[in-house]
């Protein structure tokens, strides 16, 4: 009576789909709010302005020595007449507004990737670079291996010993079984330049 062994599998490289139940998934990973350039620098601007205004309450106050900054600004407003650009201007300061305001209520940019329909794990678009460009790498004729990547495709340029066409398709199968895990999956595009090649 024999008794059955079970080799252990190695492990694989990539993402391997998962067929297990998963519990619900986490809240998808976000970016930046479109407007926080832009909040950042009225910020930085209005607290310029504030520490102006204190700086010139110390001197009224007698703390500081010196003369106050903002009074011949405010006598150089007071002299000015008004002008005919002042429109022009007042329109595009108000669609500015209204654009900084569009810009705050949308929605943040989504940059993640989810792994498998359970939504547990998300790898960032350079997670996924890193995977392509190691599968590239592996892969007989490769020299070396580029890739960028995105929500929805994956760029990887390749340098190859050979002008060999096959070598390109090789890639393509390579890189998308490692990213095979990934819901959707990524189109992969692969770029081929034989060693010696100047263009």
């Amino acid at each position: 009576m024999t008794q059955a062994q079970h080799e252990p599998h190695a492990p694989s490289s990539g993402l391997a789909p998962s067929t297990a139940p998963t519990p619900s998934g986490a809240p998808a990973p976000t970016g930046a709010a479109p407007a926080s350039t832009w909040a950042v620098v009225l910020g930085l601007l209005v607290a310029a302005a504030g520490v102006l205004l204190l700086r010139d309450a110390a001197v009224a106050a007698g703390l500081l020595g010196g003369s106050p900054l903002t009074t011949p600004l405010v006598d150089r407003l007071r002299s000015v007449r008004a002008q005919a650009w002042f429109v022009a201007a007042g329109i595009v300061v108000a669609l500015v507004g209204l654009w900084l305001v569009a810009a705050a209520l949308r929605r943040r940019p989504r940059r993640d990737l989810p792994v498998g329909d359970s939504s547990l794990v998300w790898l960032t678009p350079s997670a996924v670079a890193a995977i392509a460009r190691t599968s590239a790498a592996g892969v007989d004729g490769v020299v070396e291996a580029r890739a960028t990547a995105g929500r929805r495709a994956v760029r990887v340029t390749a340098r190859t010993t050979t002008h060999d066409s096959d070598v390109t398709s090789r890639i393509t199968t390579a890189v998308e079984q490692s990213l095979r895990g990934l819901s959707p999956v990524p189109r992969v595009r692969v770029t081929t330049r034989a060693m010696g090649d100047v263009s």
